[in-house]
């Protein structure tokens, strides 16, 4: 099954595993709001938030703040 992204370099980006799905989500939700906030037009309803989010993640434009500091 292909998603869209590799979710091993996900893991590799974001360092632990339990931080993924956290970083995603709340990821999701900010894209989400922004594109209601801006009302586009031409912006598909079955939009997949968490997919677009994970894939921002392998790209490494979105990290974790370390909760060590």
């Amino acid at each position: 099954m292909n998603v869209g992204f590799n979710y091993d370099k996900v893991i590799k980006n974001v360092g632990v595993k339990y931080k993924v799905p956290i970083l995603a989500a709340k990821r999701a939700e900010v894209i989400k709001n922004n594109e209601e906030l801006e009302k586009q037009e031409d912006t598909p309803n079955n939009k997949n938030y968490v997919n677009e989010a994970f894939k921002e993640i392998e790209e490494n434009k979105i990290k974790a703040k370390d909760s060590k500091i």
